[in-house]
């Protein structure tokens, strides 16, 4: 338990997150990115990534581009059911909201295997639960379980990035129909997307003959 503790620790508190920048001289564009996760607050969903990236062109600089993963368990008895995101959400930056736009949105069904061995002997009755049933020591059992892939992207408008420049909070808020689905940046994210904002390094001109 204790391990687990620290290393939950770990990957929330200590992880950093450094701002990628990639430079095509031949096209004079530079992409610059940073990739993290944030923390769910309200949702049976894991986001699994948050992409943020733009386009430094010569002096143009395109609105930045959050692309957001997600991934989710699917219960056809209880919890998650598949549902899809819809359009609208919204941004807080401390306690100011801005409404945005979720764009390109993506669903997935994926099937995931389990596999388990040498289970003890354990007695059920498969009437009462379709799940119970007779294992022996040595019996390879498969468990089956489906997953849904959830991709949506964001832009982060001027009037956003400069409210982020500030920023203390910052957090993302999508609906799946009027169920809420909130993401939270912890500290280190938030400046980690504050450097991501602030670099607007020109691409370099193409090499010459």
């Amino acid at each position: 338990m204790t391990c687990l503790f620290v290393l939950v620790i770990f990957m929330t508190g200590c992880a950093s997150f450094p701002v990628a920048i990639h430079e095509d001289p031949f096209k004079g564009v530079t992409i610059v990115s940073v990739d993290m996760w944030h923390t769910v607050l309200d949702s049976d969903l894991d986001n699994i990534r948050t992409l943020y990236y733009k386009k430094i062109s010569k002096s143009e600089v395109s609105d930045p581009i959050a692309t957001i993963v997600f991934v989710g368990t699917v219960d056809p008895y209880y919890g998650y059911h598949c549902e899809g995101l819809s359009r609208e959400g919204y941004i807080m930056v401390d306690s100011e909201s801005f409404p945005v736009n979720l764009f390109e949105n993506k669903k997935e069904r994926m099937k995931h295997n389990s596999m388990y061995y040498n289970y003890p002997f354990f007695f059920a009755y498969p009437h009462f639960h379709p799940y119970f049933h007779f294992y022996y020591p040595g019996v390879v059992i498969v468990k089956e379980s489906r997953r849904c892939i959830l991709t949506a992207k964001i832009s982060l408008t001027p009037d956003i990035q400069r409210a982020l420049a500030g920023a203390v909070s910052y957090k993302i808020r999508m609906y799946q129909g009027e169920i809420p689905v909130t993401l939270e940046a912890t500290s280190r994210q938030l400046e980690a997307l504050k450097k991501f904002l602030m670099n607007g390094q020109s691409a370099g001109a193409p090499p010459e003959k």
